[in-house]
């Protein structure tokens, strides 16, 4: 059974050997001869990894009843075959993916920019069931006792984050860091997707050459801790680290910094939101922070809203 890709990463190198990372329904993991990982999504899967396949069938896909952990594969003429396998995916016709950086806008568009913002941070306040480490911004919302653990470390650690960016501290910054990293259950912890989103809003509110280096310092920080993490989820974030990123997070960004509409905002918003359990929120999360993590008044305004729970437990 022959499946045609409708959408593909900018693959290196057509030709290339593998194996079989990890099968779920409608995703499978590629684990390539180069290390790289590479994601097969069938019918629009909820998951958007930075480097992907996505393949349209009329049917319901259940790779895990066609493909096996562990078994190889090979792509000769743009067509991956798996060994022992009865199915293979075709390259040859598929869209290559639109390239996704954000570029960072002019500072007199910083007023109009920062107002978009605060409708994407409003919009996130007002969720009444928040998952991942945005339960750090809800003090009425009933968890257990592993999710009480998880938002007392996000009160502490996110302002550390923000705080090392304003004192400019990138040894804070990168034991920051290493703590959000793993941080949370999942294919891909709640830390990990707070990062990936961090990375893209940071980069693209940079302004000075000096950010940009912090940035740069911080991000190969990051990439070096290998043993810190799920590989698939590490994965994901090396390749926004490098500067790719999936669509939804890249467009919501992108609708803030080009001063769109508030309707616009909410349809990109919602958009990821609906990644995963938690990872579309978490990284929501963490693009609003990285927006801001260069300035004060607004990075300040979200320190206290995290804090805010603190106080009324407190009282």
């Amino acid at each position: 059974m022959r499946y045609l890709a409708s959408k593909k990463f900018r693959l290196s190198d057509s030709y290339f050997d593998g194996h079989v990372h990890s099968v779920f329904h409608s995703v499978v993991n590629l684990r390539l001869h180069t290390q790289d990982l590479l994601t097969v999504i069938a019918n629009k899967s909820d998951l958007n990894s930075p480097r992907y396949i996505a393949i349209e069938t009329l049917d319901d896909v259940d790779f895990t009843k066609l493909i096996s952990h562990g078994q190889p594969l090979s792509c000769r003429g743009e067509v991956i075959r798996f060994s022992g396998s009865r199915i293979s995916i075709d390259l040859r016709f598929a869209a290559k993916e639109k390239k996704s950086f954000v570029k960072s806008k002019k500072s007199f568009l910083e007023k109009k920019i920062n107002t978009n913002w605060k409708i994407a941070w409003n919009f996130l306040l007002d969720i009444k069931k928040k998952e991942g480490l945005a339960l750090a911004l809800d003090d009425k919302q009933s968890v257990d006792l592993f999710h009480r653990s998880l938002i007392a470390r996000t009160q502490k650690i996110i302002p550390q984050l923000l705080i090392s960016i304003q004192t400019k501290n990138i040894g804070l910054a990168k034991n920051v860091g290493q703590k959000l990293l793993g941080l949370g259950p999942g294919l891909t912890p709640s830390g990990d997707d707070f990062l990936l989103g961090f990375i893209v809003g940071s980069r693209a509110s940079v302004r000075e050459e000096e950010h940009r280096v912090f940035l740069n310092n911080f991000g190969h920080h990051l990439k070096n801790q290998k043993s810190n993490s799920v590989d698939i989820s590490l994965d994901q974030l090396n390749s926004v680290i490098s500067g790719r990123c999936s669509y939804p997070i890249t467009d919501l960004c992108n609708s803030i910094l080009n001063c769109d509409g508030k309707d616009k905002i909410n349809y990109e918003f919602n958009k990821c939101l609906d990644l995963g359990h938690s990872s579309g929120m978490d990284s929501t999360f963490g693009l609003l922070c990285g927006m801001v993590a260069w300035k004060k008044e607004l990075a300040n305004l979200i320190i206290d809203e995290i804090k805010m729970p603190i106080k009324a437990l407190e009282t």
